[in-house]
């Protein structure tokens, strides 16, 4: 009987710890899938704040009336690079220059200087504003 006891006792035991051990590796397993989760909605919420502050970044203010109107002398649209002015900048010149026009007579030359100063207008503009030397 003592040995029986001892049997059943061992026995017992061995279920506690068993049971102890499966309690403990289902703690360690919620554990490691709620840090999972917590990493998934890090890296959920870290690519979010990114991809705002990229957009943020990335917008450029409406431009300003005076900006619009020196746009289209310069013929230019969409997004305005510094090389973009430079060459519509020759271009207009070379094209509305007044010693080009002044075999055409007295009221095209008039018209090309008032077409000349409007494109030196709208370069001097976007020269100081993207500091175009």
């Amino acid at each position: 009987m003592d040995s029986e006891n001892r049997r059943r006792k061992q026995e017992a035991e061995f279920t506690e710890q068993e049971r102890i051990r499966r309690k403990t590796r289902e703690q360690a397993e919620e554990a490691a899938e709620a840090a999972r989760r917590a990493q998934e909605e890090y890296a959920r919420r870290k690519a979010y704040s990114d991809a705002q502050r990229e957009s943020q970044e990335n917008t450029t203010p409406p431009p300003l009336p005076e900006e619009i109107r020196f746009a289209r002398t310069l013929e230019l649209k969409g997004k305005i690079t510094k090389e973009d002015i430079k060459r519509r900048y020759r271009d207009l010149v070379h094209k509305y220059h007044p010693d080009k026009v002044s075999h055409l007579g007295d009221e095209f030359k008039e018209l090309a200087h008032r077409k000349f100063k409007e494109i030196n207008e709208a370069y001097e503009y976007f020269r100081k504003k993207y500091e175009i030397n």
